[in-house]
């Protein structure tokens, strides 16, 4: 009995390494699975855009359309005496105007990176179907003072802010004297200085934007709401 253990054992174990070996040299291989990541979705870019006319008669429908406006959310800022008589559909806006004067409109376009741009449209409501040759000032020298002191800033969330600020005071200038807007102005400009934070603390916008800009308001010698209305719509713009 002892020698058969002797004998055979050695075999059975040989046999059982072969059997082993070959059975794992022969085995399928296992596929692995590669997971591609998925790339971010493109963010898209936020600029506001009203097209529609300038002048129309009294009693005339008028439609404003935001079509050629890009961006994930959009606002129309519509003056407060023609809110309760407007109507929408989609990202546009139509109302009839009974009432002759000039009006003021403006669209808000924002995207998913919080990025805001901002643009207005003037219609002139008349009886005759003429337009009326408007009498305001040149606002270009401001508008490079802005450019200027922006490109030296490079503090786009600070302009944001105010453009935001600033579109916001435009909405309702409505009934507001020349001197309420200068003061809601200052007001404006100094809250959204006051909440900057990181880098945009080290801007020195005070030096190079504010006060180059508040000597050419002065030297423009504005006489009524309405022109100065039109500055900050120009000052928007660059912003």
């Amino acid at each position: 009995m002892n020698i058969i253990r002797q004998t055979f054992l050695p075999c059975l174990c040989v046999l059982s390494t072969i059997i082993f070996y070959q059975a794992y040299n022969n085995s399928t291989p296992i596929d692995t699975v590669t997971y591609a990541q998925e790339s971010p979705a493109p963010i898209t870019p936020a600029k506001a855009k009203i097209k529609g006319p300038s002048t129309v008669m009294v009693g005339t429908l008028l439609f404003l359309s935001a079509e050629e406006a890009t961006g994930d959310n959009f606002k129309w800022l519509i003056p407060p005496e023609l809110i309760q008589t407007s109507a929408s559909c989609n990202n546009n806006i139509f109302f009839s105007v009974p009432t002759p004067g000039k009006y003021s409109f403006g669209l808000v376009a924002a995207n998913k990176a919080a990025d805001i741009d901002v643009a207005y449209h003037d219609v002139i409501v008349t009886f005759s179907s003429i337009s009326p040759i408007p009498n305001t000032p040149s606002f270009d020298k401001i508008v490079n003072i802005s450019k200027e002191g922006l490109l030296k800033l490079n503090d786009p969330p600070t302009a944001a802010n105010l453009k935001l600020a600033l579109s916001l005071l435009i909405q309702e200038s409505a009934n507001k004297t020349l001197a309420e807007l200068r003061t809601e102005t200052i007001r404006l400009t100094v809250s959204t200085f006051l909440a900057r934070k990181g880098e945009s603390l080290k801007k020195e916008w005070g030096q190079l934007w504010v006060e180059p800009i508040d000597a050419a308001i002065v030297n423009l010698n504005l006489k009524d709401a309405a022109t100065y209305v039109e500055l900050l719509k120009a000052l928007v713009k660059t912003l």
